[in-house]
C-alpha cells in the first residue's frame, strides 16, 4: 500500500506531519510493501482558505491511502472518489503514522451517502 502523508518537509519517515493537508509544503510517500520511501512538493499548497484541491494536489501520482490530522468533508468525499482510502491520525512524526496505520489503529473515514443507507440524525 502506498500512504500519504502530508509534511512539512523532504525528511523521510522521520518527518513531521503537517497538521493542513491542503497548504501542506510537502507529501511523503511510504510504501509498505517494499519499505521506499519518496517525498514531492504539493503544487496546491497555496490557494484560498476552503479551496484544497485533491486533484491538483495528487495528479500524477499513485497513492492508496492519505493519513491527516483533520480533513474536511469536503476534501474527504473527493479522495474518496479518487479512490484514495482516509485516515485520521494525531502522531507527529510519518514513521509512527505508518506504525499506526500497520498496526490497525487509526480511524478510516468513511463515507457513507443516504441512498447508502445512512439515516439522518443517526
Amino acid at each position: 500500500m502506498r500512504v500519504c502523508v502530508p509534511t512539512n518537509g523532504k525528511g523521510g519517515v522521520t518527518e513531521e506531519v503537517c497538521e493542513h493537508f491542503g497548504c501542506a509544503p510537502f507529501f511523503t510517500v511510504v510504501d509498505t510493501a517494499d519499505g521506499s520511501v519518496s517525498s514531492f512538493e504539493n503544487p496546491n499548497k497555496e490557494h484560498a482558505f476552503g479551496h484544497c484541491n485533491p486533484d491538483a494536489s495528487f495528479a500524477g501520482q499513485s497513492i492508496d491511502a492519505l493519513v491527516l490530522p483533520k480533513v474536511s468533508a469536503r476534501v474527504a468525499i473527493r479522495l474518496h472518489e479518487m479512490g484514495i482510502r482516509v485516515y485520521l491520525s494525531t502522531a507527529g512524526r510519518v514513521n509512527e503514522v505508518v506504525e499506526l496505520l500497520q498496526a490497525g489503529k487509526l480511524k478510516f473515514v468513511k463515507i457513507m451517502r443516504k441512498d447508502e443507507g445512512e439515516q439522518p440524525g443517526a
